[in-house]
């Protein structure tokens, strides 16, 4: 019972690749906090003096594999979904991305901006592993395969949050343009971390009658790391946030344009905007350990891969690992630098006619997600046409996800509550293997 319901947890979030978090609310023309944090250039253009956030979630899921249709399909049984999977040559993936902005504060004074926020993410990938491999372990019947796979067959969860301090500045202005830059500052305190890498992976792995798995003939490049609460165990999640300190440093760079729109009731014609974000690191030291293997089996030997089954704590994982005797440490650490997931994006925000805009947004990745220390992101193309008012805001996402292909939703927004999904439409579709929603509170004073 607990492998199946391992089995379908890992089905469930499988390749649920995450697109940008509060998409199409990000680039409203209600400039506040949100926007800031796609491009702290936009500081200046604050729709109110100052911008109070309250409470802000973005929660997605992804997958190439299974639509969301097919995983509430009641007329599928739990063997269904495992043939789906076996029965799949192409490697697969998993993200489960979440994002909470908590209290925060934006405001302006002259040509300047000003913010302070304080944010917590948390993510859960899979990438790039073989599905023949967790047919072998977990086959109810006796059979064997030959695997060889080059990629880095990675499982990998992490905890922050962050404290972030952001400042833009107006650098010129006339009656028909302006340019504004920005910058953030990110203190970064790691909460948890756990990475499992298996790379250049290739043997004999079979599974017996007795419902055992081995694996013979086999080598492998293993990368073991886990910090904080994982450390312990892995159904622990005792801890409180920056309990660990400030241990690490990330900012965010921006430039910002306008033309200014002759319509007065509006404040520009065009919004547009480029912003590098994420450049930086932290590293994990509370209960941190950083084990590299090099996995030799004899032909003439096997590991019994079952013995993982029970495994509590990625401590009791490497334990198993170097008292087989089939396992050499290549190297250690006590402590884990992880690497932020660079981007670059770029939007422009047009008024079409009146209350008419249609916004273009893309995202792209600026480090590889194979790497262990990196934890991946994935690139993202959106067109968003929206009516937006002063009061209300209605926007529609159309989407294109490197991973989950295309998505369509919808967003709505009542002053400073909105609510909204980019993939709402497309997620009961047969096909549609993404799904996310957000919601937040937020008020703004002195327009």
């Amino acid at each position: 019972m607990k492998t199946k319901i391992l089995f379908l947890f890992l089905l469930i979030s499988l390749d649920f690749f995450a697109q940008e978090h509060f998409l199409g609310i990000n680039t409203s023309r209600r400039v506040g906090l949100l926007n800031t944090q796609e491009n702290p250039a936009e500081l200046t253009n604050l729709t109110h003096k100052f911008d109070v956030n309250l409470f802000n979630i973005s929660i997605q899921a992804a997958n190439n594999k299974f639509s969301f249709k097919d995983l509430i399909n009641d007329d599928k049984t739990f063997d269904d979904y495992k043939n789906d999977l076996y029965t799949s040559n192409t490697p697969f993936s998993t993200n489960i991305d979440t994002k909470v902005n908590l209290l925060g504060l934006a405001f302006k004074y002259k040509d300047w901006g000003f913010s302070i926020s304080n944010n917590v993410y948390g993510k859960f990938t899979m990438t790039d592993v073989n599905p023949k491999l967790i047919e072998v372990i977990e086959s109810d019947f006796e059979q064997s395969a030959y695997i060889e796979s080059k990629d880095n067959q990675r499982i990998n969860a992490i905890v922050y949050s962050e404290i972030a301090l952001a400042a833009a500045k107006n650098i010129y202005k006339t009656e028909k343009h302006t340019l504004n830059v920005g910058a953030s500052l990110k203190l970064l305190s790691p909460e948890a971390y756990s990475n499992l890498g298996v790379k250049n992976l290739k043997g004999t792995f079979s599974n017996q009658l007795n419902k055992d798995a081995f694996m013979q003939g086999a080598t492998a490049e293993i990368d073991v790391s886990y910090a904080g609460p994982l450390t312990d165990d892995f159904e622990n999640d005792s801890y409180s946030l920056f309990s660990l300190g400030i241990k690490g440093i990330a900012a965010d760079l921006g430039i910002n344009y306008q033309l200014k729109n002759e319509d007065l009731n509006y404040v520009y014609k065009l919004n547009a905007g480029i912003s590098i974000q994420n450049i930086g690191s932290m590293t994990f030291k509370n209960n941190a350990q950083h084990y590299t293997y090099q996995l030799a089996i004899p032909e003439n030997a096997s590991f019994d891969i079952s013995k993982f089954e029970d495994v509590t704590s990625a401590e009791e994982f490497n334990k198993i690992l170097e008292e087989s005797g089939y396992y050499t440490t290549t190297s250690s650490s006590d402590n884990i630098k992880v690497n932020l997931p660079t981007t670059i994006s770029l939007y422009a925000d047009y008024q079409v006619y009146n209350n008419w805009f249609a916004t273009v947004y893309t995202k792209q990745k600026l480090s590889k997600n194979n790497k262990n220390r990196n934890f991946p992101t994935f690139n993202t193309f959106s067109i968003i046409p929206r009516y937006s008012s002063n009061f209300f805001e209605a926007y529609t996402p159309l989407s294109f996800n490197e991973v989950s292909k295309f998505t369509a939703g919808l967003g709505i927004r009542l002053g400073g509550f909105y609510i909204g999904s980019s993939s709402v439409f497309t997620a009961l579709g047969s096909k549609a293997k993404h799904f996310d929603v957000h919601i937040g509170a937020r008020f703004g004073l002195v327009k």
